[in-house]
């Protein structure tokens, strides 16, 4: 299963645990030789002041930091704002 940016975001507003347990199954495995994506984010927001704080913290804790714990960055393409990253 490929994983698209709304699918992730859904699964992680809803908590969607048997596609996230899935996802982070894949992630500890090293199923992917690389992903590619916009620069993974880990800095979590204030609710109360930061508009979309829960999607960006919740997307935080069910995708960033599990893809940030199996993969690193490789490169980093400052203009476009994407990220390739490699397994560790």
């Amino acid at each position: 299963m490929d994983y698209e940016l709304l699918v992730l975001s859904e699964a992680s507003l809803s908590k969607n645990r048997p596609l996230l347990d899935k996802f982070h199954n894949d992630l500890s495995r090293r199923r992917y030789s690389m992903i590619i994506s916009s620069r993974m984010s880990t800095i979590i927001q204030r609710p109360k002041l930061d508009v979309f704080a829960e999607e960006n913290n919740l997307w935080i804790d069910w995708i960033a930091y599990p893809v940030l714990e199996y993969y690193g960055e490789e490169e980093f393409f400052d203009e476009e704002n994407i990220q390739v990253l490699v397994p560790k």
